[in-house]
């Protein structure tokens, strides 16, 4: 960590950080090996989370833990923007879904801040904000059912519908690691993913 507490990003080339595909800044070595990523600082704070509610259970003391909640705080100075919204970077050129559900999941987005990135999450328009693929959805799903499950859940669901509705209409009998399906990755795009158990998984929480 740097002095401000922060994680910076990996500065030799041959290493890097990836998040998913969607975007060079989430993806590409030569946009992700400068300054600093809220999505690398909010992945280590979900792990710190883990590890209290783990510490918790087990009766073990977890020395790194006491560092989850300033670093909440410098996530929230460094990343969050005017409008509420989390930028993926402290210049705040950058902003994706994926880092604005990480920001609610792990409690660096307040109330206020959660209710205007759900707002972002099912608008029909998104903006500058870089839209989570299907490998990452569950974290968008996680986060509005977290913020307020009862208005939610219906748009969840509505959402799981629609994705999976478009392969199957398309013949699919496995669903697609992208909705691209067999087409993307110049034609190498997998026709069934670990993913691909997301729907059964919300329909068993959500439909009673």
């Amino acid at each position: 960590m740097n002095p401000d507490g922060l994680i910076p990003n990996w500065e030799d080339p041959e290493y890097w950080n990836f998040y998913e595909w969607t975007d060079e800044k989430m993806s590409d070595p030569e946009h992700t090996n400068e300054g600093f990523d809220l999505l690398l600082n909010v992945l280590f704070l979900r792990a710190l989370q883990a590890m209290t509610r783990l510490g918790q259970m087990t009766g073990l003391s977890c020395g790194l833990c006491a560092m989850a909640e300033p670093l909440k705080q410098t996530l929230r100075r460094t990343f969050r923007r005017s409008d509420g919204l989390y930028a993926t970077d402290p210049e705040h050129t950058h902003l994706s879904e994926l880092g604005c559900a990480l920001a609610i999941l792990t409690g660096v987005a307040d109330e206020t801040d959660a209710a205007a990135i759900c707002r972002l999450f099912t608008a029909e328009e998104k903006g500058d904000a870089v839209p989570v693929s299907l490998s990452m959805t569950a974290f968008v799903y996680d986060a509005l059912l977290q913020t307020d499950k009862d208005r939610y859940t219906s748009w969840v669901l509505a959402d799981i519908d629609r994705r999976c509705g478009y392969m199957l209409d398309e013949g699919a009998t496995t669903f697609w690691e992208t909705m691209a399906g067999w087409q993307d990755f110049n034609n190498a795009g997998s026709l069934c993913h670990g993913w691909s158990a997301l729907a059964a998984y919300y329909y068993k929480q959500l439909i009673v």
